[in-house]
Parts: structure tokens; sequence; C-alpha cells
């Protein structure tokens, strides 16, 4: 038996431990990271900066960035960033888009009464600036006597990452696919092909007339750009006929080149090209080029004076779609 000194002492102690726990009730909750707190706030930030695809990214202005699911749409700084304020705590979708640039989004969860950051980096597509088509009939004997007959296409490209990040450029033919890959022009931002007559093995340069050909340009990254419709308008089939200087005439430093008259029915112009001549390499080297010659004219007098020395001129028939056929090269010589 339990001596009634020792009840009553443990009697006394549960009294005195339970008034107590029903004196304290709950304790109050005043932490504003407490989710339970009456001033918790649940609220966060977002800091989104946009940069170029390339490293070093340097910031890129001007992006317009939609968050998600919230549909808002805020433009990045001259320094490239936006803040997203007072966002409530949750899972969002950030997606950056600019013009001539592929779109670039990101997933991000804000937390309560934090920062969150992000980096997205916008790939500049490849843009043309200028494509062109043209048909190129070639009468020659130097060094091979005969006639060619191709198609060369040119085009101007930018790229807000540089020209080296252009990794290939298509031309493509409606009727033919892939017709050729363009090469770029030593450092300039021109990029051209020649198509010749044997290179389309079901068909010919004739059947390209009307047909509708475009470019395709690819980056590194793998940004696709597409250039509109070009269409081959015509072949010049008529050859022009130098008829003076030639066959290794002696002129003066000042000659007067003369042609054949020629009657065609549309509109174009006259080129002369000038070249000097070695006969110990058989190798003509390009002097100058003289453009938008009349077509009522049948004879042109050279500016300046020449040096002693061989040359070679070819006279071409320009129409206003650069198409052109030119003539075989006359020879002569200035004394």
């Amino acid at each position: 038996m339990i001596p009634y000194h020792t009840l009553r002492r443990r009697w006394l102690r549960a009294c005195f431990f339970g008034g107590l726990l029903l004196s304290c009730g709950e304790a109050p909750r005043d932490n504003p990271l407490d989710p339970l707190a009456p001033d918790f706030n649940n609220r966060g930030q977002l800091l989104v900066y946009t940069q170029t695809y390339y490293s070093p990214n340097q910031p890129l202005p001007g992006v317009s960035l939609l968050l998600k699911p919230d549909n808002l749409v805020q433009l990045s700084n001259a320094e490239g960033l936006f803040r997203f304020r007072d966002l409530a705590a949750d899972t969002y979708v950030v997606v950056a888009s600019k013009p001539n640039f592929v779109a670039d989004s990101q997933t991000v969860v804000v937390q309560p009464q934090r920062t969150s950051e992000i980096f997205l980096q916008l790939d500049a597509k490849p843009l043309f600036s200028r494509v062109s088509v043209r048909s190129e009939k070639i009468s020659a004997f130097i060094p091979i006597e005969g006639e060619a007959l191709q198609l060369v296409a040119e085009a101007d490209l930018q790229d807000g990452d540089g020209l080296d990040d252009i990794l290939e450029v298509k031309l493509f033919s409606a009727s033919f696919g892939l017709l050729q890959t363009l090469q770029r022009q030593s450092a300039s931002n021109t990029f051209a092909a020649v198509v010749s007559e044997d290179h389309l093995t079901t068909g010919s340069l004739y059947d390209l007339i009307g047909d509708r050909l475009w470019l395709e340009a690819t980056d590194r990254a793998g940004a696709l750009s597409i250039s509109d419709p070009a269409f081959l308008i015509r072949i010049i089939e008529p050859i022009p006929l130098p008829s003076t200087p030639s066959g290794l005439i002696e002129t003066d430093s000042r000659p007067r080149f003369q042609w054949e008259n020629l009657t065609l029915p549309f509109d174009y112009r006259y080129r002369i090209n000038l070249l000097t001549f070695d006969f110990s390499f058989l190798v003509p080297v390009p002097f100058r080029q003289i453009d938008d010659i009349p077509s009522d004219s049948l004879s042109f007098v050279y500016d300046s004076n020449l040096s002693n020395g061989a040359y070679l001129w070819t006279l071409s028939i320009v129409d206003r779609f650069g198409n052109s056929s030119r003539s075989r090269e006359a020879v002569f010589l200035v004394r």
C-alpha cells in the first residue's frame, strides 16, 4: 500500500501541472515566415536576364517576356533584365521572344519572400537582305572555245551573332529540290553559287524559267531562315558581236570599242569587261568593268589612258533582272 503522504504529493503535483496547461493556451504566431502567422507574406519576385546566345553572353534589350499562367507581358530594359514583383509563390513559365531571334523559355519556382533569377539566351537568326538569281550565257575561246549556260544565285545575309555563325546556305527549286550550296565570298556578307547546265541531270536550265526558287540559311545552333521566292525570268539567246579592236590590232591608249547592232524585244544595257593579258601565262586578269552603256549605242570610247600591253575585252547584253549574254574575247594591243 502507498503511504498517504506519497499519494498526497502526487495529487498536488498533478493539479499544479494541469492548471498550468489550462492557463497557457496556444503560443502566439508572429513569425512572418510562418505560413500560419496572420501577417505571413506569400509573395515573391522574379528577376529575368535576357542575353545573346553565345559566350560571352551580352545583355539583349527589348525582349518580350511572357509570364505564364498569369499572361503578363513585359520588355527587358537596356541592361537586358526585368523584375516581376509581387508574384504569388507558384511555378511559372517565362517565354522570351524578339523579332529575328529564336524564342527561349524556362520554368521557374517563385518562393515566398525571395527573389528568383533566370537567364534566357536568344539565338539570332540569319537574315536575307538581298536575293538574286540570274542566267549567264557565255561565249569564249580562252581558255577553251565554246559556249556555257549557267544559273548564278547570290544572297546578302546578316546575323546578329556574326556572319561566322551562318553554317550553310542552300538553293532550292520547286521542281528539282536542292540545286546547290552557296559559298561565302571572301570576307563579305555575300554568298553565291553557280548551277551549270550539266548539273541538272534530269532537266535543263530552261526548265527553271518561272520555277519557284528559294534559299535556306542555317546557323550553328540550328536556326533556319527561308528567303522570299525568287524567279529566273529569262535566258538571253543572242550573243553580242564585238567588231573592233580585235585580232591583235594595235590601238592608241584610248581605243574605241565597237560592236554589231542588235535589236531585242526587252529593255537591256551593254557592259564592257576589260582584262589584261599575258601571252606567257594565257590567264586574263580583270582590269575594269563598264556598265550601263545604252542599248542604242554601237561604240564606246575609253575614257582614260591605257598602258602599253595586250588586252582582252568582252561585250555583254544585260537586262534589268541581271540576266546576261556575253561575247567571245577580242584581243588587241596598246602601243
